[in-house]
């Protein structure tokens, strides 16, 4: 009987102690979902405009379309930290034009715990879109035909003329070790011309050349351009106070001290075939290596250009065109029909010339020679 008092007591106690301690702990616990105090917090944001790379593309053109100068290329490669390569960009990748960042101090309430606020995605960023050519693109690969494109790998390598000349951003003033040969892998030293210094960035990549003749027209005496003899691909490594310097990536002919620079511009190998200029009639003015006579494989400059329906991609044929007398007492001379002996690709246009590649040819081309559109007739 005492022993069931007993635990009748420790019951009662246990019960007491319990509704004593409630209001502690429910006050506790209330304590813990009250919200906290106010206080500033710094978030960052950042905005920016950006162009989805499309074929064809490169930071020069880029740069061309929105800051009015293909110059400020660098500043454009500068913004983005992803292209290892500024000359290899390709379609879909994403090229940052505008960036701007900033903190902003904000008073935020911290959610309760047992409800946190909801996580509301960025926004994407605005992107920008270069209008489309109004000229027609040329077909995709996979809609190329056969016998529509001529491959010539050594595009990269042919010079041309123009007029006016182009403004070198620098020249080479001097060669490692004051080597007299320069060839691959050699290092150069660059004087930049003007203030073209901050634009030689290292890793950008710039073409050699020089311009040894200019040509000008025979009956007016009128410039024709000034030829552009490429040599090389140099690779700017850094920067100093008042040079630059590079190491020689390709060499395509004699490189010498003096060479000047103007930015490299990948050319693609595949030229697609156009139809001719059936009206055209012009000459050939030289070969780019300046030799007297011109044969299979040689570069050579003709005196007919865009102004003329000139373009790349576009054959024309070399002729030669004899007189002769129909009847033996005539005293008239009558023009045989042409004979084509040399067929010519266009491989680059300007204005009143063109370069051209001689793909074949039967007997010995010189300048002056006479060209014209061929014709399945004569060929």
């Amino acid at each position: 009987m005492k022993t069931k008092r007993l635990f009748m007591l420790v019951g009662l106690s246990c019960l007491w102690m319990a509704l004593t301690m409630l209001p502690t702990i429910v006050g506790a616990q209330n304590e813990n979902t009250q919200p906290q105090s106010s206080t500033p917090t710094a978030l960052e944001h950042e905005a920016g405009l950006y162009y989805t790379v499309k074929k064809g593309d490169t930071l020069w053109s880029i740069s061309k379309h929105f800051n009015d100068s293909p110059y400020l290329w660098p500043e454009l490669w500068k913004e983005n930290d992803q292209i290892a390569n500024p000359h290899w960009i390709y379609p879909g990748e994403k090229i940052l034009l505008y960036h701007k960042s900033g903190v902003t101090q904000i008073t935020k309430k911290p959610e309760p715990i047992e409800s946190p606020a909801p996580i509301v995605a960025a926004a994407e960023p605005e992107e920008i879109k270069i209008p489309e050519p109004t000229t027609m693109p040329e077909a995709p690969p996979q809609e190329e035909e056969k016998g529509k494109y001529y491959f010539f790998s050594k595009i990269e390598q042919v010079g041309f003329l123009k007029n006016p000349p182009i403004e070198p951003f620098g020249s080479i003033f001097q060669a490692k070790d004051a080597q007299a040969m320069i060839s691959e892998s050699n290092i150069v030293y660059i004087h930049p011309h003007a203030d073209n210094l901050a634009l030689l960035t290292p890793g950008s990549l710039f073409t050699l050349y020089r311009t040894p003749q200019v040509y000008k027209d025979k009956d007016t005496d009128e410039t024709i351009g000034t030829q552009h003899y490429l040599t090389g691909v140099v690779e700017i490594q850094n920067r100093q106070a008042d040079y630059a310097i590079a190491i020689v990536r390709k060499s395509y002919k004699e490189i010498r001290i003096g060479d000047q620079l103007m930015p490299y511009a990948p050319r693609s190998p595949k030229i697609r075939i156009k139809p001719s200029n059936p009206d055209l009639h012009g000459e050939v003015i030289a070969s780019e290596e300046n030799s007297f006579i011109m044969g299979d494989d040689n570069i050579a400059f003709i005196n007919r250009g865009t102004q003329n329906g000139v373009a790349k991609g576009q054959f024309y044929a070399v002729y030669y065109q004899e007189a002769s007398r129909i009847k033996l007492k005539g005293k008239k001379d009558v023009l045989l029909a042409p004979v084509n002996y040399a067929k010519l690709l266009v491989l680059h246009a300007e204005k009143n010339n063109a370069t051209v590649l001689i793909t074949n040819s039967d007997r010995t081309i010189r300048a002056g020679a006479t060209l014209h559109a061929p014709s399945d007739s004569s060929d």
